[in-house]
């Protein structure tokens, strides 16, 4: 079959300006079998909030500094709700209460409010919190209805700012965030921004500004971070860097790259490499940039030159893919360069975001780079958390500079999955604990606590930052390790499915906000992260890693090793194809390609787990009746899982790059307006 380059479709479109958001839903249908509600319950548990609410109020203006003059006051408060919160709610809160919503979290439940008019907050909102709680019959005040919706509350002092940064764990260098600018704060949030500036900069204390609402500083002293979140009202949060630990797992002898020999597709692209630097050893000389970025010692920069080969392993699978495994002599073709931005010299550091931020912009301003890859993430997201700094500041960059990141999932990490084996493995191990830890029930199972089973629980195994960005693509690893001849798997069940370390989405509909369900409003089974699969090794016995190019004394070597760090690198590749061939297509036009060729992987591997799950939910199962099967498939689905897990699945490069006799692609690219859609005719020949 002859390949065939894809169509662009420049048909005449037409635009419709009514677009049903609801799809045909009828959301009072959730509704219609709810029991009576007993307040009394509620009523408790909002009047201590309530009494909390006033204490803590009363303790931070007292930490107010006398010393800085004239500066606005803000009190925030914090509500939990019971329903999102839409336009007409805060609309409705902000008219009686006198609440000026700041921030929207929590899938739209928890809403942080500025106190704007103190009269109303006094006379409404604690009038009717007292009025609430002092009615003793299970009936609610006309007055209070709006009471009703919200669970629990709390004032937004500088413990709650510091989002669990104790003193045992402090970090001198963070990301503050500020609340949003609402319009009636407007003119005092200016004042105060410029004020609390002035106070940072007096304290010798730089700020790198990450976007309005967010800035990084560096070297912040304890007691100066006291004095800045007591006084100076428009934070919202604070957050100590992330650390980053990279331990790719490499094992076996390294074995020297002999008459190792490299050439360069015409007009290959360039990738740039967020990564540890590469090293400049002469094999790899044809495919590096000459010019790179390095943050970590901005005083004398050399981005070619490194401590830990993990920057280097990783070039070279983003400038090779596949041609890397498949060509079997030591003559390889390079579909991209590589560009050095190093932003971490050993093994460990810390997350400058700023940094990072700074160097993808130069790199896209002027040297023209549009694909990023970086291998490096962080911890693990909590279920249902807020989207980090780290990800909505590469969302940012995506979507004004035009460019794609691909982003690894990350990995369990080498040391807990060993630990996870000799719990597994152990005499005294309960048999449901061993069943839990075996692959792949270890991904997902909201019924095993930390003192179950206290060498791991499943939330664990969520993505980590900042693999939750949405402009960008996420990329897991399969179990896969491209070695001809070798189908070897150690914890995995084979080749074609996730690897054990690899990480899956963070979002759970099965778990609770605010105390209550997950409304059908409020779910989106399309969407999910890693957005694609690529192979990357399997764990613990060296026949199951990947061969890959790393360093032994400075010099280049085959090296056996596994983890996501090594899939994201691969699908970059594909994107560096894709933009050989078609260089003027938009990124997120290359994105659509990759995943639109992606194979879903068979999920069937996942019944098993879902079995468990429904009958840890109910153990009558399966001799239950239609209706509580219907219930418990819609909560645990092999699909649903499967796609938290490996995405749309695996791309073929065959099917990004081309179309041809019996396939075609069409690339429409264009933009649509909010709650509209557009029309494009398509002629098709008889």
């Amino acid at each position: 079959m002859i390949n065939k380059s894809h169509l662009f479709l420049r048909n005449e479109q037409g635009t419709s300006l009514y677009f049903d958001r609801t799809r045909g839903r009828d959301d009072s249908e959730e509704n219609k079998n709810e029991i009576e509600k007993n307040y009394r319950y509620q009523k408790d548990k909002l009047y201590e909030s309530y009494v909390e609410f006033e204490r803590s109020r009363s303790l931070r203006h007292e930490r107010r500094s006398s010393r800085i003059a004239g500066l606005s006051h803000y009190d925030l408060i914090s509500i939990d709700f019971l329903k999102m919160v839409g336009d007409q709610l805060a609309r409705e809160i902000e008219r009686k209460y006198g609440l000026a919503a700041v921030n929207f979290s929590n899938f739209n439940q928890t809403v942080l409010f500025a106190i704007t008019e103190e009269e109303r907050f006094e006379q409404n909102f604690k009038r009717q919190i007292e009025a609430y709680y002092a009615e003793q019959e299970n009936i609610v005040p006309d007055e209070c209805k709006t009471i009703t919706t919200i669970h629990q509350f709390e004032y937004l002092d500088s413990k709650e700012i510091r989002n669990g940064m104790s003193s045992s764990y402090y970090s001198k260098d963070m990301v503050v965030q500020l609340i949003d600018d609402n319009l009636l704060i407007q003119k005092t949030y200016a004042d105060i921004k410029n004020r609390m500036f002035e106070f940072l900069s007096s304290r010798q204390i730089e700020i790198k500004e990450l976007t309005s609402r967010l800035f990084q500083i560096d070297s912040i002293d304890e007691k100066t971070l006291d004095e800045l979140l007591d006084n100076y009202d428009i934070i919202q949060q604070v957050q100590g860097l992330r650390h980053l630990l990279i331990r790719p797992d490499e094992s076996g002898n390294p074995q020297l790259c002999v008459g190792l020999c490299l050439s360069l597709v015409p007009n290959a692209p360039t990738i740039g490499i967020i990564d540890t630097g590469i090293e400049a050893v002469s094999s790899l000389r044809p495919i590096l940039a000459d010019d790179g970025i390095d943050i970590v010692s901005p005083a004398a920069p050399n981005p070619y030159h490194v401590e830990v080969d993990h920057g280097t392993t990783v070039a070279s699978l983003a400038s090779f893919g596949d041609d890397f495994f498949n060509n079997p002599n030591s003559n390889l073709t390079a579909d991209a360069k590589v560009f050095s931005i190093k932003v971490q010299a050993m093994e460990e550091g810390q997350t400058n975001l700023s940094g990072i931020q700074t160097a993808i912009r130069k790199a896209y301003t002027d040297y023209g780079i549009r694909i990023f890859n970086l291998s490096m993430t962080a911890g693990c997201k909590n279920y249902n958390s807020d989207i980090s700094a780290y990800a909505y500041v590469l969302d940012k960059l995506a979507y004004e500079l035009d460019i794609l990141v691909f982003i690894s999932a990350g990995n369990l990490d080498k040391q807990d999955i060993e630990q996870i084996e000799l719990e597994r493995r152990g005499p005294n191990t309960d048999g449901f604990i061993q069943d839990f830890l075996k692959y792949p029930h270890h991904f997902y199972d909201p019924f095993i606590k930390i003192e179950d089973s206290p060498v791991h629980v499943c939330e664990c195994t969520n993505i980590s930052e900042p693999a939750e960005s949405m402009n960008n693509i996420t990329v897991g690893a399969l179990a896969d390790n491209l070695r001809d001849g070798n189908d070897y798997t150690d914890l995995s069940l084979g080749k074609e499915y996730p690897a054990y370390y690899s990480r899956k989405y963070y979002v759970d509909y099965n778990q609770q906000i605010n105390n209550t369900g997950f409304k059908k409003n409020q779910k989106n089974s399309h969407l999910f992260k890693p957005d694609i699969v690529m192979p990357g090794g399997d764990l613990l016995n060296s026949n199951s890693k990947m061969q890959v190019l790393g360093l032994n004394n400075g010099c280049l070597a085959y090296v056996f090793g596994s983890g996501t760090s090594y899939a994201a690198p691969l699908a970059a590749n594909i994107a560096a194809k894709i933009v050989r061939i078609y260089p003027g297509l938009r990124m997120q036009t290359v994105k659509a390609l990759i995943i639109n060729s992606a194979n879903e992987l068979d999920n069937r591997y996942l019944l098993p787990l879902i079995d468990t799950l429904k009958t840890k939910d109910n153990p009558d199962y399966p001799s239950v009746d239609k209706k509580e099967k219907t219930k418990l498939s819609l909560k645990y689905s092999s699909d649903l899982l499967g796609h938290y897990l490996s995405g749309y699945g695996k791309p073929d490069i065959k099917k990004c790059l081309y179309s041809d006799d019996k396939r075609v692609t069409f690339i429409v690219e264009g933009m649509i307006q909010f709650d509209s859609y557009k029309v494009i005719n398509l002629n098709i020949p008889v």
